[in-house]
């Protein structure tokens, strides 16, 4: 009885191996490494802070950049007045990107090899972020500045540096794709915290760069009368 039982008993651990043999190939595991943040949202909004201060400040240098622009035009033409510009921007963006990323490695605490690619993407984003600026304000004169604004604030939703991409509605996940704020503050998360997606984002960044300075390249070919308002006229 005893026998029979055992034989029973070893048919059946023998099925039952038979059955279950490829259960442990059939679960798959995806393990996402999560890079983390020091407590304080100082830390947590460090990217979109610094990010946003410098865009702003942006804003206003494309303006004051227009209306130097817009008065050498008549004395050395359109075009050489442009290359000044773009000479002035690239100064700028080397200049404030070294100060803003001295600030920022300074305040968190981080090394020599973050500081380097601080000051890239810094970089890129002043040079970016100026000619982005310039686009509406050489089609529209310094009345451009006010629809700048309000992209302004279209970027403060679609650079995800508060709200995560994914969560957000359509229109701002499109806006997303020509906003120099975004692909800097995804590049300064990776900076900052770990990650291996900065350089991705710091190249998108070039692309989009050259993508914009290209537009403006383009409207200062056809666009041969410069609109600037007279602010003493106006008081």
């Amino acid at each position: 009885m005893r026998l029979k039982v055992k034989q029973q008993s070893k048919a059946i651990r023998n099925r039952v191996s038979d059955t279950y043999q490829d259960v442990d190939h059939s679960v798959g595991t995806n393990l996402v490494w999560v890079h983390p943040v020091k407590t304080g949202m100082n830390h947590a909004l460090a990217p979109f802070i610094a990010n946003i201060a410098v865009y702003l400040g942006t804003l206003i240098g494309a303006l004051l950049l227009y209306g130097t622009y817009a008065k050498f035009v008549p004395i050395v033409g359109r075009f050489k007045s442009f290359a000044f510009l773009e000479t002035a921007a690239i100064l700028l963006s080397i200049i404030g990107s070294l100060f803003t990323s001295w600030s920022i490695t300074g305040f968190m605490g981080l090394g020599g090899s973050q500081f380097a690619n601080l000051w890239l993407n810094h970089g890129l984003e002043i040079f970016g972020s100026l000619n982005f600026n310039l686009i509406l304000v050489l089609l529209l004169g310094q009345i451009g500045t006010a629809l700048n604004i309000f992209l302004t604030m279209i970027q403060v939703v679609s650079g995800a540096g508060m709200i995560p991409l994914v969560t957000l509605n359509s229109f701002f996940k499109g806006a997303h794709y020509i906003s120099p704020m975004f692909y800097s503050i995804q590049a300064d998360f990776n900076i900052m915290f770990g990650g291996s997606q900065a350089g991705m984002y710091l190249g998108q960044l070039v692309l989009l760069a050259l993508g914009i300075l290209i537009v403006n390249i383009v409207i200062v070919t056809f666009r041969k009368h410069q609109p600037i308002l007279d602010f003493h006229q106006l008081s």
